[in-house]
């Protein structure tokens, strides 16, 4: 089932070409509006391998995910803001001025009270 899209998300799908920041509420269809941005930008020409969707949560990342597979557009780098960062300090630990192989602060270690440590 096609759904139109809203004035305001077409304007999100059809922009030039270049980033486009969308910002908006919950349920305001970002998601929507960036898988048909990823496929307009791609029925005009440019290389999936050439564009990156970048989301906050998980559940969207993944929602964008399984709606790339569903429009044979997977090599489309994408993921949250977090793990692409991540992707790129493990990639490149030293023009951050880390380590190889640095660790990442999980929920559990957050947890862990000050005093536990002395």
């Amino acid at each position: 089932m096609a759904i139109t899209p809203l004035p305001q998300q077409r304007r999100a799908i059809e922009a030039p070409m270049g980033p486009v920041l969308v910002v908006a509420g919950p349920g305001a269809g970002k998601t929507f509006s960036l898988i048909a941005r990823i496929q307009h930008v791609i029925a005009a020409g440019i290389d999936p391998r050439r564009i990156c969707a970048v989301t906050f949560t998980n559940r969207a990342a993944e929602e964008i995910a399984d709606r790339l597979k569903e429009a044979n557009a997977d090599s489309v780098t994408r993921g949250t803001i977090h793990a692409l960062c991540l992707g790129l300090l493990r990639e490149y630990p030293e023009a951050a001025g880390l380590k190889r192989g640095f660790g990442v602060a999980d929920e559990q270690y957050q947890d862990v009270e000050a005093g536990d440590f002395i």
